[in-house]
């Protein structure tokens, strides 16, 4: 199980039970020592050829290397990086048609960028979602309309 550490002012008699029993399992011991491998083995598998694999690449236990992903990644600079990135994203693509760039590859990058912003307290509301994808899929209605 990978676990997030509580939020500094946490209430423990809030927590439901499940969480409870997840916060006060042990960091030591075999079953442990079995999670953390099985954790390890997860995100070498899920960071295989990607920039996230260099910051655990030589940790050899799950929580150490889950840890080293929240510190890189998780951090104000990090969060703000991605942000830009989403909102860049927002700016810079667009759907011309089939052969270039699938509608689906399109409207993926889209929900990605909202997702981003949304995780870090800056979601977009419903109505400039759908503008940005009619504005950014302009040329492809465009298209249509004049072959109807």
């Amino acid at each position: 199980m990978i676990r997030k550490d509580l939020e500094e002012g946490t209430e423990w008699d809030k927590l439901d039970r499940k969480t409870q029993q997840i916060h006060t399992a042990p960091l030591q011991g075999f079953a442990f020592n079995l999670d953390s491998k099985r954790v390890l083995t997860l995100l070498k598998e899920l960071c295989l050829d990607t920039e996230a694999e260099t910051w655990f690449k030589y940790i050899k236990c799950g929580r150490a290397a889950m840890k080293a992903l929240q510190l890189h990644y998780d951090r104000p600079d990090g969060s703000k990086r991605r942000k830009e990135e989403a909102r860049s994203k927002l700016k810079t693509v667009y759907y011309k048609h089939e052969g270039i760039f699938t509608f689906k590859k399109f409207v993926t990058k889209l929900y990605d960028a909202f997702q981003i912003l949304e995780k870090y307290g800056e979601p977009l509301y419903e109505e400039e979602k759908l503008r940005l994808l009619l504005q950014r899929a302009k040329m492809h209605i465009r298209n249509l309309n004049n072959r109807l």
